[in-house]
């Protein structure tokens, strides 16, 4: 148990921070007594921990977060208090360190690979780096999961580099760039790879706010015990760059009556859920999957503000990940981020409500089954770069709320699933998407809507079956977006929420999900398949 006790004379403030289990309150007094002589500071033990306790117990009480229901959504929200001594830090801005983080982080990922894993690519000699800065940059063929999804974390460490040194959202932005420029160029021997380039150097940004705001949400420096321990577990989960600086500074551990927040509090809601799923393909070969999955969803910032105060880049935005619990389905099914970089608000309390916006979306499906053979039809969807312009409409009445969220994007780069492309099971492409949830929520007992997703893909160039197969036999470079045409991806699910108690919800949901692939060497392919998704969402 970790305690704190708080010595006073006059304006001087000693903190002694003990780790202890169970220690007799005899020989605790003894120990505060000797740190008082130590320290010329008052010897009465007993007048010091009472008057720690109560301190203590006063500042536990102010620290509560203000909880309350969210009419429209049904979720229960949290807004952090900052009270007495709690300040928000301010960091003075150091491009320098943020430069050798972000470079560091290249060198560290480069000698866990080459001096532990002994990874092949990891041997980089003046011969590689001669051949990387003299060809162009290539399509590179590795997996949906490291390609989609783990070079946007590691752009988010590049970022968070920057954003850990003081540096502004903007300034940020250039570091993930810069990452992973020099990854691609100088810390593997594959050849720098075009959408490494644009997930990590992008998409990586995206990732890399949502965890810097979320990561200061969870972080408080005046918690305790296991309270304190599970925070800075989850912390370092999220942002690996600023854990290893609280470890190097000794904030880890260190206990101070000021929360830390380096952010203004905003309203967050935090739930996770526990469910089962069953995807069944309406066409091809018919698997039928069960899979039970564990869900997480984070949503942070007003959607209106309440003081009138202008918003900046992702002071709204909301985080889904879906992870199943099954060996032979990937670990992350579904991950989504969008975040708010600025917006025109038009509210009215009687009537409708109106937020046009910009945003930052990261998309990544991978329902993809290890046992079915290729080509599948689940879902398969990426949107690594995206950024779109939405219209959010909000009324509120006594007994029902509800919302209407449009949004289109343009999507740079992407992915979807690859039907004749042996080299890997995924297209790259550039198109655009559309977005549209309607929410109704009744009584804030329960809610229902529904949610449309449409993305065209287009995969402008790709080899005939018989190139491809002579490049393959001849082991050639093979560099190609996929299987050259364009993919019309459609989702459709209808879900509803029913409370239990004040922080359970029974879910239920229904997704259809249809690809049509047109393809320029091959013939055309539709997949269809359904999905139903049963469980429980708790309310933290």
């Amino acid at each position: 148990m970790l305690i704190v006790k708080r010595l006073r004379e006059t304006d001087k403030i000693l903190y002694i921070n003990t780790l202890y289990y169970k220690m007799p309150t005899k020989i605790l007094r003894v120990f505060v007594f000797i740190i008082a002589l130590l320290t010329n500071l008052p010897s009465d033990a007993n007048t010091l921990l009472t008057d720690s306790i109560n301190s203590d117990n006063n500042e536990l009480e102010l620290h509560k977060d203000s909880v309350w229901v969210d009419k429209v959504t049904g979720r229960i929200m949290h807004q952090q208090k900052l009270v007495g001594i709690d300040t928000l830090v301010v960091i003075k801005p150091n491009p320098i360190k943020a430069l050798y983080t972000d470079l560091g982080i290249d060198a560290a990922v480069l000698a866990w690979d080459r001096f532990v894993q002994t990874r092949e690519y990891s041997e980089i000699t003046h011969n590689v780096l001669h051949q990387h800065f003299s060809n162009k940059p290539v399509w590179d063929n590795d997996s949906f999961s490291g390609n989609q999804f783990a070079h946007p974390y590691h752009g988010a460490m590049c970022y968070n580099a920057a954003r850990n040194a003081g540096l502004s959202y903007g300034a940020s932005l250039f570091y993930p760039v810069l990452g992973s420029l020099a990854w691609e160029y100088m810390c593997e021997t594959n050849e720098p790879a075009i959408n490494d380039m644009l997930s990590t150097g992008i998409g990586g940004a995206a990732v890399g706010e949502v965890t810097n705001r979320a990561t200061d949400i969870i972080l408080d420096d005046s918690k305790v015990g296991i309270n304190r321990v599970i925070r800075e577990m989850v912390g370092i989960a999220l942002n690996p760059v600023r854990a290893l600086d609280r470890l190097l500074s000794g904030e880890m551990w260190r206990v101070s009556p000021s929360r830390g927040k380096r952010y203004a509090p905003q309203p967050y809601s935090i739930e996770m859920g526990l469910g089962y799923r069953n995807m069944k393909e309406e066409k091809g070969n018919g698997d039928n999957l069960y899979v039970p999955y564990i869900d997480f969803y984070f949503n942070y910032g007003e959607r209106f503000s309440s003081n009138g105060s202008k918003s900046k880049p992702f002071d709204l935005f909301s985080i889904s990940l879906l992870a199943n619990i099954d060996s032979n389905h990937p670990t992350i099914g579904i991950a989504e981020i969008s975040g708010r970089l600025a917006d025109i608000q038009i509210k009215n309390p009687d009537s409708w409500s109106f937020d046009f916006g910009l945003y930052q979306n990261l998309k990544y499906v991978d329902h993809y089954s290890k046992n079915s053979p290729k080509p599948h039809n689940f879902s398969m969807i990426s949107e690594a770069v995206s950024f779109g312009g939405g219209v959010y409409a909000q009324r509120e009445t006594d007994k029902i709320c509800l919302f209407n969220d449009f949004m289109l994007s343009a999507v740079p780069f992407g992915g979807s699933s690859s039907d004749y492309y042996t080299v890997r099971r995924y297209n790259y492409g550039l198109g655009y998407s559309i977005r549209n949830t309607a929410h109704f929520t009744l009584n804030q007992k329960a809610s229902f809507g529904t949610r449309i997703y449409m993305m065209q893909l287009f995969t402008p160039n790709g080899y005939s079956p018989e190139k491809l197969i002579q490049k393959i036999e001849n082991k050639e470079l093979i560099n190609t977006m996929g299987d050259k045409g364009h993919h019309l991806i459609f989702t459709q699910s209808i879900y509803g929420l029913v409370n239990i108690n004040k922080n359970i919800r029974f879910n239920i949901e229904y997704e259809y999900y249809r690809r049509c692939s047109h393809y320029k060497y091959h013939d055309n392919v539709k997949a269809l398949s359904h999905e139903w998704k049963c469980g429980f969402i708790y309310s933290i």
